[in-house]
């Protein structure tokens, strides 16, 4: 089955097949893997060909946060018959969430809105202090706080999720 695989806001064709020993052959831009996938709670080992992975995450009602060699990643999956139905629906009904990602590793030194707080595109939403400078960030769409991942004083890194906006 194919699937579109988006890591980080950018768009993947992956191709999944199971096989009969129970591992999976994955294409990705042409090349085939074989990839075996150990699960206990929301740690996760793959073994993808002679490369050994471990993540850990689990969906949150929406795109899984895998933490992969230190490094948090927002991956979520929908398969081409999916993604072609809500094509012909229209859009398929709520628009999808936007989410504000951090744009450099820092510290968060201040979130500026609270969940279910308006905003609007533009609007200053979180302060990263990075090598001594304060950085705004800013929505990128119009709508409702959501969801805040993070708080003062915080460690992130660059495109580590800070808040969700979703309509409202």
């Amino acid at each position: 089955m194919n699937y579109i695989v988006n890591i980080g806001g950018g768009d993947q064709a992956v191709g999944v097949r199971r096989r009969d020993d129970g591992r999976w052959e994955v294409t990705h831009r042409g090349e085939t893997v074989v990839v075996d996938v150990r699960s206990t709670g929301d740690l996760h080992s793959l073994m993808i060909g002679a490369k050994s992975v471990e993540a850990q995450g689990r969906p949150d009602d929406g795109p899984w946060r895998l933490v992969v060699r230190g490094r948090t990643l927002e991956v979520s999956v929908e398969s081409e018959q999916e993604r072609n139905a809500r094509a012909v629906a229209g859009g398929g009904g709520a628009a999808k969430p936007s989410v504000v990602k951090a744009s450099m590793p820092g510290f968060v030194s201040k979130v500026l809105v609270r969940v279910g707080d308006k905003v609007v595109k533009g609007t200053p939403v979180a302060i990263i202090e990075a090598m001594k400078m304060e950085n705004e960030i800013r929505a990128e769409s119009t709508g409702v706080v959501k969801e805040i991942r993070v708080a003062d004083r915080q460690t992130v890194n660059g495109g580590d999720v800070l808040l969700v906006i979703g309509e409202g």
